[in-house]
């Protein structure tokens, strides 16, 4: 990342010239990083904690820490970001439409992880009720 920063601050400096997009995309890159340092980080490693060995099977409570709502949203809010970043690369908009592109994507981003829920568990829990339903899990079982 520090490479990639680095060498693209170098083609702003050389070839851009002070452009706004490219300021705004940088800020957008910085509040995806502390987003991951402040949001995610800490989350994630509660729930590798949780884990302890990795022979032993999920305990209920980890399985909620990795499935907590909160690592979605950042996901979801960084991921609205980077979208906004790829729209600004595209089309180098003036000051006004790239702050408020970037203010879009994230409350795209937050949107998307608060309707989506926590993610993958979310998935999991569909499975478990289609295979309830359906008997599905019980037919898979008597054939192993």
């Amino acid at each position: 990342m520090v490479a990639l920063v680095a060498t693209g601050g170098y083609m702003m400096a050389t070839a851009w010239g002070r452009v706004v997009w490219l300021s705004v995309t940088l800020g957008a890159l910085v509040l995806m990083a502390v987003l991951a340092l402040a949001i995610t980080r800490p989350r994630m490693a509660a729930a590798l904690r949780s884990l302890g060995d990795a022979q032993e099977a999920l305990s209920s409570a980890s399985a909620r820490s990795w499935g907590e709502g909160i690592l979605w949203m950042s996901l979801q809010l960084r991921l609205g970001i980077a979208v906004a970043i790829v729209f600004l690369m595209a089309v180098k908009p003036g000051l006004t439409i790239a702050v408020t592109a970037v203010a879009i994507g994230a409350l795209l981003g937050l949107v998307s992880g608060v309707l989506t829920g926590s993610g993958a568990p979310r998935a999991r829990r569909s499975q478990d009720s289609f295979a309830a339903a359906t008997g599905s899990r019980d037919r898979a079982e008597t054939r192993a």
